[in-house]
């Protein structure tokens, strides 16, 4: 995935998949074991809590974020693991983490159009282990991402599930889930 999904027009694919809802305490040893009963392949983390949007890994069964600092579950809001095959998406809703894991390995028939949105920075620092620093000088941020492939600017890919509406036939979209850090431009 790369240059060429952000410059062709979006095209309907299909592929086999079901949502599985799932749900586990809000701390960290039940949020791996759910990670560890459902991811089968490495991922990527974004983990959105009340003091930051951190970036990781999913690795050999463990959760290993940039900073290097264990995860403090009991600050997380929003969590996705993800990779090109499955995602597991939980949400905090009192004491719990809700909400479901997704493969695209295996289920019902579902169409689904693939998007590319670029993540802002236009700065792009390689600091190793895979892992680049985006930086938007002018309003002094910076972010740092797990990438697979060297590049100038980078997207996140996000696969959008098509269902159509039972009453009205109307189609759109009823679930999404992220696939991928990709270069917008690859490096030479």
């Amino acid at each position: 995935m790369n240059l060429d999904l952000m410059t062709h027009k979006l095209s309907i694919q299909a592929t086999n998949c079901t949502p599985q809802a799932t749900s586990c305490d809000g701390n960290l040893d039940a949020l791996t074991a759910v990670a560890i009963q459902y991811m089968k392949h490495d991922a990527r983390i974004v983990c959105w809590q009340l003091h930051r949007v951190v970036w990781g890994t999913w690795q050999d069964s463990g959760i290993h974020m940039i900073d290097k600092k264990a995860l403090e579950a009991e600050y997380i809001e929003e969590i996705r693991i993800f990779n090109e095959m499955e995602e597991l998406h939980l949400r905090r809703q009192g004491q719990k983490l809700i909400g479901r894991y997704i493969t695209d390995e295996e289920g019902e028939p579902r169409d689904y159009i693939d998007s590319m949105s670029p993540l802002w920075g236009n700065e792009c620092e390689d600091i190793g282990n895979g892992y680049c620093k985006l930086k938007d000088s002018q309003r002094k941020f910076s972010m740092v991402v797990p990438v697979e492939k060297k590049g100038t600017y980078y997207a996140l890919v996000t696969r959008n599930y098509i269902k159509a509406d039972e009453k009205t036939h109307q189609a759109g979209y009823d679930d999404y889930r992220f696939v991928a850090i990709a270069p917008e431009e690859e490096e030479s």
